[in-house]
């Protein structure tokens, strides 16, 4: 089976016997391996939550779920640990029920929390944005990031009101180098 000059992508020559399915199938999972090869591929997302008042201050969200087909990281004690090194785009939401009047949510992402715990990027939800009485989501800023094997992604939570909400952080890891 010839392939093309560049990236090597195979196909069937002229005097190969049709096998439409098998040649499809070869020339996706080229296409495939050569963007899994350059970082193009690969994705995880993370999810936490946690009920905070007021009163806790800046809170753990334990991960309660991963989407991680490529294997990038793995869940560590409710944190993500990156086993795939490389450059990120780190990508928050949040998500709060029934905000308050004169609320305000944030979700910080934090880097490697028992050492510097670097803050990378947060998102920030208050009552000035959303009317109160119901469900809210909303982005944040996203930042480039070059993370190390075993570099720790935590997600934190805060809450200014004395009535308790659930705050829910999601997060897209995209790597890109």
């Amino acid at each position: 089976m010839p392939t093309t000059p560049i990236f090597g992508f195979r196909y069937p020559a002229a005097t190969d016997p049709a096998d439409v399915p098998s040649d499809l199938q070869k020339l996706a999972l080229d296409v495939e391996n050569l963007l899994n090869a350059r970082g193009l591929m690969r994705a995880a997302f993370i999810t936490g939550t946690a009920n905070i008042t007021s009163a806790t201050g800046e809170t753990k969200l334990p991960l309660t779920s991963e989407t991680d087909p490529t294997g990038l990281g793995t869940i560590v004690s409710g944190d993500w640990r990156v086993d795939v090194a490389g450059v990120y785009f780190i990508v928050p939401s949040l998500y709060t029920a029934n905000l308050g009047g004169g609320s305000n949510q944030i979700i910080y992402v934090r880097l490697n929390p028992a050492a510097a715990n670097t803050w990378l990027c947060s998102v920030n939800l208050n009552a000035g944005v959303a009317l109160a009485g119901g469900d809210r989501w909303a982005g944040g800023a996203y930042v480039a990031r070059s993370l190390a094997a075993n570099d720790i992604i935590r997600l934190n939570g805060a809450n200014t009101e004395a009535t308790g909400r659930d705050v829910g952080a999601q997060c897209l890891l995209l790597r890109v180098g």
